[in-house]
């Protein structure tokens, strides 16, 4: 395994820790929400107007399905379980799909 400083080249780069957070702009901090700061993230260092970011977010109770995961073997089932499961076990549990569909 690499140690990070043979992998970050850059002399400057920006940290953002959002583990913590709990509220964007007075909204839910969601895993929604998470997917735009990394575009607006993404799109500020690809124009040059940000050092390079490093970002860490958690979202509790949550399942994040991307386009990759459409390959997954019998991945309609484990949805399907889960939305028939975790729901009456876990009221808070929510779902973060990124990509089309």
């Amino acid at each position: 395994m690499k140690n990070w400083k043979e992998i970050v080249q850059q002399d400057i780069f920006r940290y953002i820790d959002h583990t913590d957070k709990q509220t964007f702009h007075g909204e839910a901090y969601t895993a929604t929400t998470s997917f735009a700061v990394d575009d607006a993230l993404a799109t500020s260092v690809s124009n040059g107007e940000s050092p390079p970011s490093v970002r860490l977010w958690v979202h509790p109770k949550t399942v994040v399905l991307g386009i990759p995961d459409v390959r997954v073997p019998d991945l309609d089932k484990g949805v399907k379980l889960l939305a028939d499961k975790l729901p009456s076990c876990c009221p808070q549990f929510r779902w973060a799909c990124s990509g089309p569909g």
